[in-house]
């Protein structure tokens, strides 16, 4: 027996699926969190659950499924990891930030300040630096990772970064080695 799922762009979305609302509207605001709680295949719509803040649940039509972001993205979204500025103006009870040694001090800040209770940053080791242009969406995402595994000096390099980051961005935060 399959589940009922709903299809929103190319991704289907079923009950329990934690997504990211894309487009304002009257019922939803762009980048907010929600959990699917039910599904009308048939009628193309999906009832959702606010995840933090108020918990209320709201209704979304095909008029809202079926349009797209002035990026092009689908106007749902899943919403198991978040992007730094998917993150921001949120609260959790823990945040787990990867960055690179690209990510900027102001980027930092963002990543680790939401959590109430605890943050863990994780640095990934990079043998070249990216340039500005690249790691503010040129290319490389200051979350992204590498496949290789970079020299030990590049790795000391990296992590005097993100414990400077650590001591300079977040008063009050402690840096695990």
């Amino acid at each position: 027996m399959r589940e009922e799922a709903i299809q929103v762009g190319s991704e289907p979305f079923a009950v329990g699926d934690r997504v990211l609302t894309r487009i304002n509207s009257a019922e939803a605001s762009n980048r907010e969190r929600w959990q699917v709680v039910g599904i009308d295949a048939d009628a193309h719509t999906v009832e959702l659950r606010r995840l933090g803040g108020d918990g209320r649940t709201v209704t979304l039509g095909a008029d809202y499924l079926d349009r797209r972001a002035d990026s092009g993205d689908p106007a749902l979204q899943r919403a198991y990891a978040l992007t730094i500025y998917d993150s921001e103006s949120k609260a959790f009870d823990r945040a787990f930030c990867l960055l690179d040694a690209g990510a900027s001090r102001e980027e930092f800040v963002v990543a680790v300040s939401p959590a109430r209770e605890e943050t863990r940053a994780y640095g990934v080791a990079s043998i070249d630096s990216p340039t500005p242009s690249s790691a503010r969406g040129g290319g490389r995402s200051p979350t992204s990772c590498t496949s290789s595994v970079p020299p030990p000096s590049a790795r000391r390099r990296s992590t005097r970064r993100l414990r400077s980051l650590c001591a300079s961005g977040s008063p009050g935060r402690k840096w695990a080695s």
